[in-house]
């Protein structure tokens, strides 16, 4: 049987940020069904009482992602915002059968512009001799093609994002 590409978008958070996620979930909502096929994109939450691991509730979040029929995987926020043309720029790579896009956006601290961000694989080394860990890890890929993310704890950025 052949899968069509399918991208999942995946929101892991906690109880006392329905205002974030709302605000995540109607535009992501918003974009997809503006979509000429809104079945290609699928949003999967998963929230607890922070009794998991940021990590835990990644693995869980791809598990299910996966079991849904994703091919594709982004990892948003509750407490991210996306451009009004985030789905519909990130599916070219999904339908292109790309293996990782990266983006750039902008950090905004209590509502005012702070500096551009960059999420790129080719940052990663200058992170890691820095002492710095990624914003976000990525997970890894497993020999059978499942993915597994580092099991990292709250609190997991021991030094801010920083701009390298």
């Amino acid at each position: 049987m052949i899968r069509l590409p399918k991208l999942a978008v995946l929101i892991p958070t906690i109880g006392g940020r329905e205002t974030f996620l709302d605000a995540i979930w109607n535009e992501l909502g918003r974009q997809r069904a503006a979509l000429p096929r809104p079945d290609d994109v699928i949003i999967v939450v998963n929230k607890d009482d922070q009794t998991k691991t940021i990590g835990q509730k990644r693995n869980e979040l791809m598990d299910a992602a996966i079991e849904a029929g994703a091919t594709h995987l982004a990892f948003v926020d509750d407490d991210d915002g996306v451009s009004p043309d985030y789905l519909s720029l990130n599916l070219p790579g999904v339908y292109g059968d790309l293996d990782c896009n990266s983006l750039t956006g902008r950090y905004y601290v209590n509502g005012v512009y702070d500096r551009p961000f960059y999420h790129s694989l080719r940052h990663t080394l200058v992170a890691r001799r820095c002492g710095l860990l990624p914003q976000s890890q990525p997970p890894e890929r497993r020999e059978d093609g499942s993915h597994q993310a580092p099991p990292l704890r709250r609190g997991e950025l021991r030094r801010g994002p920083q701009l390298l």
